[in-house]
């Protein structure tokens, strides 16, 4: 794999925004790209980028607020401006610089949930004590378990449990086109995490890949997990990675204070168990559309 150009400008521009949001991971910019249409608008004061499947925009980033004030004007020539999943920060600057200009709508399955890596490394307290329970459950049944690092001596069999994990969601759950494109992007990215800067791990019972996880730092303080699979038939795998992975992340980053787990894109199950997690903040994300 080879970063071009605009990739190795979108990575160094991300980082230098200091950012907890989910949208500002490298990682995550490069697996969703192509199904969001992601674009780099050369043509602005700032940096912003358009999101060509929606018709929409990311919020311009600038550390000159003019800039990204004069930005904001230039994009509301272009008719129906809307802006997708902005934090409360940048809706108190839309309000401020350009009043009664644009309606503003939650966006809750888009909002992120960031955990203290302290607590999800240590899983300590009553409010956690479900989760030791899975741990130990899993511990009490499994003697052979190991952790490994991701990489090129384990990526063809960590791919083909991944393949076989869509393969059972697609036959119980029908065709997610979502799903499509983060497997395609799984083969694509996880194969190169040194040179994107990113990490992984693999959970392994008794010799076989019985869980994943990949993610990248967002921030010097806040790490984004994007990839995480486990198999339904090992009772546990999905409590163990995500413990193993704070850990391990704690002691190679020790400037890290947060884990970001991403959203819950409404699935009511999927909200259920990040919240069960006791999210140390849940980042809300919101829609801004031009007033008509």
């Amino acid at each position: 794999m080879t970063l071009s150009t605009d990739d190795l400008q979108i990575r160094e521009i991300l980082a230098s925004k200091n950012s907890s949001a989910c949208e500002d991971c490298f990682l995550g910019f490069l697996v969703w790209r192509e199904k969001y249409g992601f674009k780099l608008c050369s043509d602005c004061k700032s940096f912003v980028i358009r999101i060509e499947k929606n018709n929409s925009f990311y919020f311009p980033f600038s550390s000159d607020k003019s800039a990204v004030k004069e930005t904001v004007q230039k994009l509301l020539e272009k008719k129906d401006l809307c802006f997708e999943r902005i934090t409360a920060e940048q809706v108190k600057f839309l309000e401020e610089e350009f009043p009664l200009t644009f309606e503003i709508e939650e966006d809750r399955g888009n909002s992120d949930y960031i955990y203290s890596i302290e607590a999800l490394s240590s899983l300590v307290g009553k409010k956690l004590s479900k989760k030791r329970n899975h741990i130990n459950g899993f511990l009490s049944q499994y003697n052979d378990w190991s952790v490994k690092m991701l990489d090129s001596e384990n990526i063809a069999e960590v791919l083909d449990f991944a393949d076989k994990w869509y393969l059972s969601r697609l036959e119980s759950e029908g065709k997610n086109p979502s799903l499509d494109f983060e497997q395609k992007a799984m083969h694509e990215f996880l194969p190169c995490l040194d040179q994107i800067g990113a990490d992984g791990i693999v959970l392994y019972v008794n010799g076989k890949v019985a869980a994943f996880t990949a993610g990248q730092r967002i921030s010097p303080t806040v790490y984004d997990t994007v990839f995480e699979k486990a198999s339904d038939e090992v009772k546990g795998s999905y409590n163990m990675i995500n413990r193993e992975f704070a850990k391990i992340l704690k002691n190679k980053y020790p400037d890290l204070l947060y884990i970001n787990r991403e959203s819950d894109v409404n699935h009511p199950g999927l909200r259920q168990a990040k919240l069960s997690y006791m999210p140390e903040r849940i980042l809300s994300k919101y829609i801004a559309r031009v007033k008509k």
